[in-house]
Parts: structure tokens; C-alpha cells; sequence
């Protein structure tokens, strides 16, 4: 366990305690898609080491007595403060969606102006994360595991003023950063995560992401109201939401699909077996499991 206070002015806070990881197991939780604000005692009993969001945390940070305000961080105060024990005791690592960054309404066609703040100035000002903040990487040495998070969401809006993530291409800088990381991992696990639907990733720049992506062990969205468990190259490719709409799947790459809140876990050993990932409901019942090994290098 670490210990820690926060202090602000001549103000201190209790001592809160917050985990650290075991020597023998590492347990990740990963949700998206926040809106609702369902209960998570479910998850919260799983002692998760460290807790992932894939993004959509908020409805946005529409302002209406100040449109545009890039500094508007009120909604993200609203969930944290939803969900107090948590955010005291797990370490928290979000990545974007579109919802996280969104400024104005969106409505049935593209307006003159942007209505996403691309530099999601807010986000980056509110959540302290690792360099360059839109995407990042994150390692856990002792279980042989690299997180890395992408900045992907609403990909066929590029172009538009309905865009609301970095450039993908082949040669962007967000595409070169990838490469980079993932080309340059030893690490046994490697997770790649975003908030795009998988069907649309595997098409993105002619194909080009998905097999930098087929790299790795697995990748996580959290852009689809549903659970899944779909495969593309051996590797799966998973869905989770805290609430559900409409289902998006993946056609023959599906395993595993259902219409209904849900989270992710995934839990790692020091011993190198495999990591295994659960989709479970709210309730914490298992709805799907599977166990993948360590990637060949």
C-alpha cells in the first residue's frame, strides 16, 4: 500500500491509502463510456491495481454561459467526485474519446467551426498522464507489460469540422509514435488502446494500423454500448461500455458479443503464464472468458 495527502493552501486532507501492485498478480479493470454513472461496487470488489477508461467518460464540456471554453474541466470533477472511493484508492489512467473533448453540440451536419478542442486542452490540464498526453505509453516492468493509448475516435469524421482526434495516417505523427512504441517492446504483453470501433481500425490508412496492432497481445475499445470479444490475426480485440445502444460487431471476427453493461478484466502473473481476460456485468458475473499467452518475439 502507498499513503498520501493532499495539500492545498493551508488546507491538508486525510490520509488516504492507494494500492500498489502484489509480487505475484497484476489486476487491470477497464471500462469506457461513463454517462450513466452505474454503480461499480461489482468492479471495486475485484481489488483492481490500476483502473483504464477507453474514453467517453462525460457527455462533454459543452458551456453554455461561455461556449468554447477549452478550460472547462466542471464535468470531469462531477464524475470523480461520483465516485470517490475509487478515484482515492486505484490509480486511474484515462484516454480520449469524442465526448472528453467536445466544446459544441453536435448536430445533423458539419457547422462552419470545429466543435471538438483537438489539443483537449481540458482533458490534459485535468488528468496528469505520460508524454505526449493524447497518446501514451505505460509500463509494468515486473509483468512484462506495455499499455500504450491512442488518440482514435470517430475516424471517418477527419477532414470534417466534426473531427475529434489526431491525424492516423500513414506518416502522421500519431502513426510514427506508434510504430515507435510498439516496434521498440520486449515486453511478453502488449496493449493497445483506444476508443474506435475494431472494424473501422482494421481499414484505417489502407490497412496499415492493424498490423502494427497484430504486434501486440490485444487491443481495447471502448467506442461500442456493448461487450465483445472479437479476433483479427490471432489476437483478440475487445469491447467494453458501462452502458448499452446500439452494437456495432465485427462481423466473422466476432467470438463473443453481448447487449449489456459491462467491464474488463485483466489479470497478469509474474510467472509469465497467461494473461486472462474476463468480460463481466455490473453484478460482476463472468460473461466471457479466455486466456492468451505471452507474444512471440
Amino acid at each position: 500500500m502507498l499513503h498520501y495527502r493532499v495539500q492545498s493552501g493551508d488546507a491538508d486532507s486525510a490520509i488516504h491509502t492507494v494500492k500498489s501492485y502484489s509480487d505475484k498478480t497484476l489486476r487491470i479493470a477497464v471500462v469506457a463510456d461513463w454517462q450513466d454513472s452505474p454503480a461499480l461496487d461489482a468492479l471495486r470488489a475485484e481489488d483492481p491495481h490500476l483502473l483504464v477508461s477507453c474514453g467517453d467518460m462525460i457527455h462533454g464540456l459543452m458551456r453554455f454561459d461561455k461556449p468554447g471554453d477549452v478550460h472547462f474541466t466542471d464535468p470531469f470533477s462531477r464524475l470523480i467526485d461520483q465516485y470517490p472511493v475509487l478515484f482515492a484508492t486505484t490509480p486511474f489512467m484515462p484516454l480520449l474519446g469524442n465526448h472528453d473533448r467536445q466544446l459544441f453540440p453536435r448536430l445533423l451536419k458539419p457547422p462552419a467551426e470545429p466543435i471538438y478542442d483537438l489539443e483537449a486542452t481540458a482533458f490534459r490540464s485535468y488528468f496528469p498522464l505520460p508524454a505526449p498526453e493524447l497518446n501514451w505509453h505505460f509500463d509494468v516492468p515486473a509483468f512484462g507489460l506495455r499499455l500504450i493509448a491512442l488518440d482514435l475516435s470517430h475516424t471517418r469524421d477527419a477532414g470534417t469540422t466534426w473531427q475529434s482526434c489526431q491525424p492516423f495516417g500513414v506518416g502522421s505523427a500519431q502513426f510514427d509514435w506508434y510504430r515507435k512504441r510498439i516496434g521498440e517492446s520486449d515486453h511478453p504483453f502488449v496493449l493497445t488502446l483506444y476508443n474506435e470501433w475494431h472494424h473501422l481500425v482494421n481499414k484505417l490508412a489502407d490497412g496499415a494500423w492493424m498490423p502494427l496492432i497484430q504486434q501486440g497481445s490485444a487491443a481495447v475499445s471502448g467506442f461500442g454500448l456493448f461487450a465483445e470479444r472479437a479476433e483479427y490475426g490471432g489476437i483478440p480485440c475487445f469491447n467494453t461500455a458501462l452502458q448499452t445502444g446500439e452494437v456495432f460487431g465485427n462481423g466473422r471476427h466476432t467470438k463473443y458479443c453481448r447487449k449489456l453493461p459491462n467491464y474488463l478484466l485483466l489479470t497478469f502473473n509474474s510467472d509469465g503464464t497467461p494473461m486472462t481476460a474476463e468480460l463481466k456485468d455490473l453484478q460482476g458475473e463472468r460473461l466471457d472468458h479466455t486466456a492468451w499467452p505471452a507474444r512471440a518475439r
